[in-house]
């Protein structure tokens, strides 16, 4: 094939569109636990879901290179650090309890499934990537403090921080600038939202269950964008 800009591009696109997922799509995920239930629900049932574009699946690539380059800086740093460290997790009580389990492994109908980032001795580590917001004055990146990171964020890194019976750190990267903010969190704060959420994606989401409210938390999840099910009222169309 001779070279040109066309083709050029169309290898791009196909590198991205040859991405695949996890596998593990219909299992409940710690990454759930922020979002709207009926996303999950059609997800874990199979429901029909907008195709991921290119330009979509390669900025997730992006963002995923990024958070790799900082999750093993940070591994490097920290003797006994461990990466990609796949657990089942479940509830006992008001208590968040967790086995590691490998790859192709499936998780009981009473787990979820989490996908840590890293773990350290002392605190679990979720590294996150994203643009952060540019000062209209200087035209430089506005750096985030700990109290406005995105919640979502740290709900996620609780479920992980509780389930391993440590404390809770997030690393987040501008793709943009290289610039990035770190914080520690108590995750104590988070218990009773985890241990109640974890049950709502069991129950709600579950294979079989009624199709659940659509109850976002954010209001962007609704936005095409975000949400894949196309089958909600209240997902936004897609412009243009």
């Amino acid at each position: 094939m001779p070279t040109s800009a066309a083709s050029l591009l169309a290898a791009l696109d196909a590198h991205a569109l040859d991405a695949t997922d996890r596998g593990d799509e219909r299992f409940g995920h710690v990454s759930d636990l922020p979002f709207c239930d009926r996303k999950t629900w059609a997800r874990r049932n199979g429901l029909p879901l907008e195709p991921i574009d290119a330009v979509t699946r390669r900025k997730f690539m992006l963002g995923d290179a990024v958070e790799d380059h900082a999750a093993e800086a940070i591994a490097k740093a920290f003797p006994g650090a461990r990466r990609h460290v796949r657990m089942a997790i479940r509830v006992e009580g008001r208590n968040v309890v967790s086995r590691e389990i490998p790859e192709d492994a499936e998780p009981h109908s009473d787990e979820i499934v989490g996908h840590l980032d890293l773990d350290l001795p002392d605190v679990v580590l979720e590294v996150k990537s994203t643009v952060f917001l540019t000062d209209r004055k200087t035209w430089k990146p506005i750096v985030p403090t700990a109290d406005s990171l995105q919640r979502h964020y740290q709900v996620q890194d609780a479920g992980y921080a509780l389930a391993r019976g440590k404390g809770m750190a997030l690393v987040v990267v501008c793709r943009s600038s290289g610039l990035a903010v770190a914080a520690l969190y108590d995750p104590e704060t988070f218990r009773d939202e985890i241990v109640d959420r974890i049950q709502d994606v069991l129950l709600f989401t579950a294979p079989g269950a009624p199709r659940p409210p659509a109850e976002p938390f954010y209001a962007w999840e609704c936005k095409s964008g975000y949400c894949p099910y196309v089958g909600c009222e209240k997902r936004e169309p897609r412009r243009g």
